[in-house]
């Protein structure tokens, strides 16, 4: 007589249900449970119950598990995995597959299962309907950047602790952005709150910059010219005319503003170095940055200084 096979659910007489059991991703502390507190590998755990001849199962059985990529036909993904002498106990049976890193990567996958008795070499039974596989597997994909569906954004509200925060123990990068797109923006901050920093750094080195500062829209250009004009946008420090104010709204009141010079040998007075000099005293108007030569040369109508200004949270 032949031989009967029945699925069974865990809870009701329906079509066999696997249950996925959650993976160990890390271990839960006060601070909560770190998906990268270890290496993850591609197991997961099912769980099912079938009937054999009208009886829960009970002894010995070899289970084989296929992966396909549709509910009907399709083509198998991964490799097949067989389980064999399983103990089968009042027709539940628990095991762990792995179908390969590969096998999930998005899309929507089916489990094919086929049984036969243990220590037997026959033909294996296959049990219809394929089960769909959801929910834990995905898990190991949120893992990888195919996880993510841009665009992403993340809204929290942290006093202390960062919304994200990555650690690089090596020497690479920890994170790496680039923009392939003409005009992209790698990273794009802002701060929209009063004394907000739009970005802070720290280290051995604060900021490495590969390339020019473009300075609001358009080419690369100085922030502006400042044209000396003695008696207009000088004053008396130390000697007559010796410094040049810049009055501007983003430096003034600033003592703490970065400012950047430049300018052309050939029409400017002197050889000497530029000192910038914040508050400088004597005449020089309070509040104020100034720029003198180092010689104590006075300012002729002549004189161009290109300045950049760089405060806290704008560049000019």
């Amino acid at each position: 007589m032949k031989r009967a096979w029945l699925l069974l659910p865990i809870a009701a007489l329906a079509t066999l249900v696997i249950i996925p059991l959650t993976t160990a991703f890390g271990d839960d502390d006060a601070d909560g449970p770190s998906i990268l507190a270890v290496d993850v590998a591609a197991d997961f755990t099912y769980q099912g119950r079938f009937v054999d001849d009208g009886s829960p199962a009970d002894g010995e059985y070899d289970i084989r598990f296929i992966l396909y990529d549709a509910e009907a036909g399709g083509t198998q993904v991964g490799a097949t995995v067989s389980k064999e002498n399983m103990d089968v106990s009042d027709g539940l049976f628990t095991t762990t597959l792995n179908f390969g890193g590969a096998a999930f990567t998005g899309e929507a996958r089916w489990l094919e299962i086929a049984v036969r008795p243990g220590a037997s070499d026959g033909a294996f039974t296959v049990l219809n309907p394929r089960q769909p596989v959801t929910a834990v597997p995905y898990a190991l994909h949120a893992l990888t950047a195919g996880g993510f569906t841009p665009p992403l954004t993340v809204t929290g509200s942290e006093d202390v602790d960062p919304l994200i925060g990555v650690t690089q123990s090596g020497s690479a990068a920890g994170v790496l952005v680039t923009s392939t797109a003409a005009g992209g923006i790698g990273i794009d901050s802002g701060a929209s709150g009063a004394g907000g920093i739009a970005g802070a750094f720290t280290g051995d080195t604060a900021l490495f910059i590969e390339g020019g500062i473009q300075t609001g829209i358009g080419p690369m250009v100085p922030a502006f010219k400042l044209y000396a004009d003695p008696g207009t946008n000088t004053c008396d420090n130390g000697g007559a005319d010796e410094g040049l104010i810049i009055d501007s709204p983003l430096a003034n009141g600033d003592p703490f503003a970065v400012i950047l010079l430049t300018h052309d040998s050939t029409d400017i007075t002197g050889v000497e170095p530029l000192v910038v000099e914040y508050d400088a005293g004597n005449d020089c108007p309070d509040d104020k940055w100034i720029i003198r030569f180092g010689n104590g040369a006075s300012w002729t109508g002549s004189d161009i200084v290109n300045v950049l200004i760089i405060n806290q949270t704008v560049i000019q």
